[in-house]
């Protein structure tokens, strides 16, 4: 895991107590708050389906599926932002979306560049890209090793920029879930 980028996407995003949540897999979804005696059930409002954190990502209701073409968007524009090569851009943005609508990804789909970064993404888990654990292997396609410290510092900054944007868009995920949970203004 790229634990540097994680250090400094989360001293850009300023809501500790929620990063801290989603990085250590702590949001009180329905499938905890049952488990915590705190609720009657442990289901998705929108689905039925049980709710962890990862089916929360998953879970294809409508504003759910607007929420990750926006992801893919945002994080596409990121990495063209930050001067990433194309093939990188759309291996990893195509293994995300693998991921969205299968729950797997199959490195065998993408050119073998690509493998051990999709294998070590594999085994951390896709769902924890959004926990802010980017497996190192990504950074190291981009940029090459090196023994500079400019090259180290150029592979923090953009690993940290695409957990920046994971987590920003974890953060934007948990308010809208909660939205549609606890309903949209107080009147409802």
């Amino acid at each position: 895991i790229a634990w540097k980028a994680l250090s400094i996407s989360l001293r850009r995003i300023e809501r500790a107590c929620l990063c801290t949540k989603i990085c250590n897999d702590l949001l009180p979804t329905a499938r905890i708050l049952y488990r915590w005696n705190q609720q009657g059930h442990d289901s998705c409002r929108l689905c039925g389906r049980a709710e962890t954190t990862t089916h929360m990502i998953l879970c294809n209701h409508t504003s759910r599926l607007k929420l990750r073409r926006t992801y893919i968007k945002t994080l596409r524009a990121r990495l063209h932002r930050v001067n990433t090569r194309a093939g990188l851009i759309d291996t990893f943005c195509s293994a995300i979306s693998d991921w969205f609508d299968d729950g797997t990804v199959d490195p065998s789909k993408y050119p073998s560049q690509y493998h051990q970064a999709i294998q070590q993404q594999s085994k951390i888990g896709w769902s924890h890209v959004y926990q802010g654990h980017l497996a190192a292997a990504w950074s190291a396609i981009q940029i090459p090793a090196g023994t500079t410290t400019d090259l180290a510092k150029a592979r923090y900054m953009w690993t940290s920029s695409i957990v920046e944007v994971s987590l920003r868009w974890m953060i934007e995920l948990w308010e809208t879930r909660n939205k549609d949970v606890h309903c949209h203004t107080e009147s409802e």
